[in-house]
């Protein structure tokens, strides 16, 4: 079964769980209820993971796109219920950076994050024609690092910077640029 991936917010939730050794009840999407203290969360094998720790033995892994709810079995600063929703491609909310050059030097950046990218690509690729020295390249997000601080009064998100892969042949103001548009355009 192919993994969806979980709303990125979810993540602090489970770092946060993880580093403090919250016990915690997952509840799964086949009715089971395992119970333990948080202990790792990974990536393996093209999925997210997290494992558990009891008194007796290890619980897990317990892949995150299978879990319906997390509860805090005691009191802490961070979360008392997680409700669990896996990100389908309907709700993914794509973002395209596009990279605005004059004469070869950085002239802004553009962030694109709705459901408007075809015509909004195709509105910035006639505002900054060749004929007066632009270029605009075309980036999709990819990703997010976190930075994050860790105390004994718990964990805090200090900075999410997003990542960004160029889009093949990404000059948008180019004869290839209709072509890129509807290509780059897959939210429409």
């Amino acid at each position: 079964m192919k993994y969806t991936p979980i709303d990125c917010a979810l993540h602090d939730y489970l770092e946060i769980a993880c580093s403090s050794k919250i016990k915690i009840a997952i509840e799964h999407d086949d009715g089971r209820r395992l119970t333990g203290y948080a202990d790792n969360v990974f990536s393996q094998n093209k999925a997210e993971w997290i494992t558990l720790v009891n008194e007796q033995e290890p619980i897990g892994p317990i892949r995150l796109d299978q879990i319906q709810r997390i509860n805090s079995l005691q009191p802490n600063p961070h979360f008392k219920l997680i409700e669990f929703k896996p990100i389908g491609k309907n709700d993914m909310h794509e973002q395209y950076k596009i990279i605005v050059l004059r004469n070869n030097k950085a002239w802004c950046d553009i962030i694109i994050n709705n459901n408007s990218t075809q015509s909004i690509l195709k509105d910035i690729s006639s505002r900054y024609p060749n004929s007066d020295g632009f270029t605009c390249q075309l980036y999709k997000k990819t990703g997010e690092n976190r930075i994050l601080s860790a105390s004994e009064k718990g964990i805090k998100v200090l900075a999410i910077e997003d990542t960004y892969a160029a889009v093949t042949g990404s000059i948008i103001n180019t004869p290839e640029a209709q072509a890129l548009v509807k290509t780059a355009a897959c939210l429409n």
